[in-house]
C-alpha cells in the first residue's frame, strides 16, 4: 500500500518540482490550452481580476472555443523575497503538490490544471497556478458576520458540518491545514438540498511526520481559526466538534473537552 509520503515523492516527480531550475506542468487534457495562454498573453492580461493582494493576482480567464472554451482561475505571483525562495520549493509549488495529494486522499478539491515557475540563478522570478473555475459555487465568506447568509442558521450549520467531516479526516492523516477559513471553502446547493463542497487555496497545508501525541497539539489552530472567522455561537461550536470527533477517531479529546480548550483559546 502506497503511503502519503511515497505519493508525495511521486507527485514531486510528476510535477517536476525543483528547488533551483525553471519548470512547468499541465494536466494532459489541458496542455493545448496551456500553450495557448503562452502564445496569446493578452488572454490573461485582459481577463477580469477577481482577487488581488500586494504580490498576487487571481484572474478569471475564458479560453477560446477551439481549445475547449473552459473558464479557469489563474493565480499569479510577481514579487518574491530572496530568502524565501532560493533553494526552496515555492509556495505555489507546494500548493500544486497539495492539490494532487489531497485529491488522491479523496478530498473534494478544485481541479488543478497547470503550474509553472521561472527562476534565475535559483531565485524565483515568476510563478502561477491554474485551476478550474468553480462555476456556480459560492464562498463560505457568505456565512461570516455582516454577510448575506450570516443568519441562515440551517444552511450555515450544514456548511460547517460538511467541512468538519473533512477536517476530521484531514487531521486523522496528520495534515495541518493552517488556512482553514470559510472564504477558502466553496459550496453550492444541490437539487436534493444537500451541499457540495470544494476546497481551494491549500498552499499552507502540511503533512507532519510526528507521532500523533505530538501532532494533536496543532489541531486547535485550524478549529479556532474557523470558528473565530464565523463568530460561531457555543451551541454551533459544540455541534460542529461532535461531528469533527466522529470523523477523527485519533483525536485524544471528547467534543466537550475540545470545546473547553477552544473556549480558552478564543476568549
Amino acid at each position: 500500500m502506497t503511503t502519503i509520503h511515497q505519493q508525495k515523492r511521486q507527485f514531486i516527480r510528476s510535477l517536476g518540482l525543483r528547488r533551483f531550475g525553471s519548470h512547468g506542468w499541465a494536466d494532459g487534457e489541458f496542455q493545448t490550452a496551456f500553450q495557448r495562454l503562452h502564445d496569446q498573453p493578452e488572454l490573461l492580461e485582459q481577463a477580469p481580476v477577481i482577487w488581488r493582494t500586494r504580490t498576487r493576482t487571481v484572474r478569471k480567464v475564458t479560453l477560446p472555443a477551439d481549445v475547449g472554451g473552459q473558464t479557469v482561475a489563474v493565480k499569479t505571483q510577481f514579487e518574491f523575497a530572496l530568502t524565501n525562495t532560493w533553494g526552496r520549493h515555492s509556495k505555489m509549488g507546494r500548493e500544486a503538490l497539495n492539490f494532487l495529494l489531497l485529491e488522491a486522499q479523496g478530498f473534494p478539491m478544485v481541479r488543478l490544471l497547470a503550474y509553472e515557475e521561472h527562476r534565475r540563478f535559483g531565485v524565483l522570478t515568476f510563478n502561477q497556478i491554474i485551476t478550474e473555475f468553480a462555476e456556480g459555487y459560492d464562498s463560505g465568506m457568505a456565512f461570516m458576520p455582516g454577510k448575506p447568509l450570516e443568519h441562515d442558521s440551517a444552511l450555515r450549520r450544514e456548511f460547517t458540518r460538511r467541512n468538519m467531516e473533512l477536517l476530521g479526516r484531514l487531521h486523522e492523516l496528520k495534515c495541518l491545514h493552517r488556512g482553514f477559513y470559510p472564504y477558502n471553502l466553496l459550496w453550492r446547493k444541490q437539487a436534493d438540498g444537500s451541499l457540495e463542497i470544494r476546497w481551494l487555496d491549500v498552499a499552507t497545508c502540511r503533512f507532519k511526520c510526528l507521532p500523533y501525541r505530538f501532532f494533536h497539539t496543532y489541531i486547535r489552530r485550524d478549529l479556532s481559526g474557523y470558528f473565530r472567522k464565523l463568530n460561531a455561537s457555543r451551541d454551533e461550536m459544540q455541534e460542529a466538534l461532535e461531528v469533527y470527533c466522529r470523523h477523527n477517531p485519533r483525536c485524544p479529546w471528547t467534543a466537550q473537552e475540545l470545546m473547553a480548550k477552544l473556549t480558552v483559546h478564543l476568549d
